[in-house]
């Protein structure tokens, strides 16, 4: 059963988890809206 997370994986290090995940989507968020700003400007002129 891949996928399933295992009755043992602790309180803590499911946090930790999502705390890193939480940092990688900002990371990825702030190069989104460094990218898109041309997107958007193109998209609006049109």
């Amino acid at each position: 059963a891949q996928g399933v997370l295992p009755a043992y994986v602790s309180v803590p290090g499911i946090i930790h988890h999502i705390k890193e995940l939480q940092s990688d989507l900002m990371y990825l968020q702030s190069d989104l809206e460094n990218t898109l700003p041309e997107d958007r400007n193109g998209c609006i002129n049109d």
